[in-house]
């Protein structure tokens, strides 16, 4: 899990952005297992001992982008946006990364294929094309 910087303004919260494969090993509903999997974020009240979903991407990709093993998720707190990894897609021939806003517009995708044997996209990180001390012209 990634615990995101304050974003409620309520000392008596935390937020945490996991990956969720959505496989119900011992709990959850069994129905919707291996139906899609996903980011989620949840905002835990430590004082009242509650837990709310507060943001989600994935269950609308469906069958398609569900992963049984490797997926994270990101924050990316320059944007505020979210970056979802689905690792192993399709028995492992290929990964997708999406960086999401905080209301679901998908505002960057990336499909990655031909892999060697085992090898796929896991842990996706952003970073700038370019580096700020230099100077660019054209």
């Amino acid at each position: 899990p990634v615990i995101l910087p304050d974003q409620d303004h309520n000392e008596d919260t935390i937020d945490l952005l996991v990956y969720d494969n959505n496989v119900v090993v011992t709990r959850g509903n069994e129905s919707l297992s291996k139906d899609y999997s996903r980011g989620v974020q949840y905002r835990i009240n430590e004082k009242k001992l509650t837990a709310k979903e507060i943001w989600s991407f994935g269950e609308e990709l469906g069958a398609d982008h569900f992963t049984n093993i490797v997926g994270s998720t990101r924050f990316l707190p320059q944007t505020g946006n979210r970056l979802v990894n689905f690792g192993y897609l399709d028995e492992d021939t290929h990964s997708a990364i999406f960086e999401v806003s905080e209301n679901g517009e998908v505002v960057f995708e990336a499909n990655i294929t031909d892999f060697p044997a085992g090898a796929r996209a896991y842990r996706g990180e952003r970073y700038s094309l370019y580096n700020n001390n230099w100077e660019y012209s054209l």
